[in-house]
């Protein structure tokens, strides 16, 4: 009996040996590496993979909405060039009784128009629309009076509703002088071209 359990002993010995010596080989240590390094590389391979989707998610979202954000930054720029340009005209002409020599050549000349919106002898607006500078006599009382024209059909809603601190307003050369819509639905009905849209305003 002690003779077949020390015979039995022995061979696990043997066999665990073998395993141990099996493990240290230099060509499964190798092979150990290989597989770490492998499991490795798919994993950062996957996280790059899901990285650069995120990524492109991202940028398809950003290119999509770029014609809104360059809409909404036009206007803010289009809106502080109307104030800008309102209030320096008013304060070149505060000694006048009237505005009927205001023109663009005569706008340009007295330094009245900010840089950003001349363009050679013209004058435009953010969206690039021509800007017209000029006077009218509304209930007998003397008017200077901007059109931009080139207003997209989204901002125009706005900036009809906004009016620029307007006293008249108006959406056509022919069309009659009233005061400036607050109302979305109403300031929709002066912008009824998707891409280009004329804006009349008038200020005492």
């Amino acid at each position: 009996m002690t003779t077949l359990k020390q015979t039995f002993s022995k061979r696990l010995a043997d066999k665990k040996a073998a395993l141990a010596e099996s493990l240290n080989h230099p060509e499964d240590r190798t092979y150990r590496a290989r597989l770490r390094r492998a499991i490795q590389t798919g994993a950062v391979s996957i996280e790059m993979l899901f990285y650069i989707i995120v990524i492109l998610v991202i940028v398809a979202i950003t290119l999509y909405n770029i014609p809104t954000i360059l809409d909404y930054v036009h206007e803010l720029e289009a809106e502080d060039q109307l104030t800008t340009l309102v209030t320096r005209i008013r304060g070149k002409y505060a000694q006048q009784t009237s505005y009927t020599t205001l023109t663009n050549a005569n706008a340009i000349t007295i330094n009245v128009v900010p840089t950003s919106m001349i363009n050679g002898v013209n004058i435009i607006n953010a969206f690039q629309g021509a800007v017209t500078l000029g006077s009218a006599t509304i209930g007998g009382i003397s008017y200077m009076t901007v059109e931009l024209d080139g207003i997209p059909q989204e901002v125009c809603i706005d900036m009809v509703q906004n009016n620029g601190g307007a006293e008249e307003f108006k959406n056509s050369a022919g069309g009659a002088w009233a005061a400036p819509p607050t109302d979305p639905v109403t300031a929709a009905t002066y912008c009824t071209d998707v891409t280009s849209n004329s804006l009349f305003y008038a200020y005492r």
